[in-house]
């Protein structure tokens, strides 16, 4: 599960002591094959790391409205 890959980092190097049933369960999730195939598309396919000016239009439509009533980039 992508985003319990941080649980650790977010949260304490002990977090998975204080919480074995959340540790066992990722793991339990991790070990199906559907798991793995998806785990195993990141060194398959490249996704970009940078926004580009047309990405951020579209992802973030309230900063241009911003950007036009106030008169001015940030």
């Amino acid at each position: 599960m992508g985003w319990a890959r941080v649980v650790a980092f977010v949260l304490g190097a002990d977090t998975w002591g204080k919480l074995p049933h959340v540790k066992r369960l990722l793991d339990k999730i991790n070990a199906r094959p559907a798991a793995q195939r998806a785990e195993a598309l990141k060194t398959q396919l490249t996704f970009k790391a940078e926004f580009e000016d047309d990405a951020r239009k579209v992802l973030f439509p309230s900063n241009e409205r911003l950007k036009a009533a106030l008169g001015r980039n940030f």
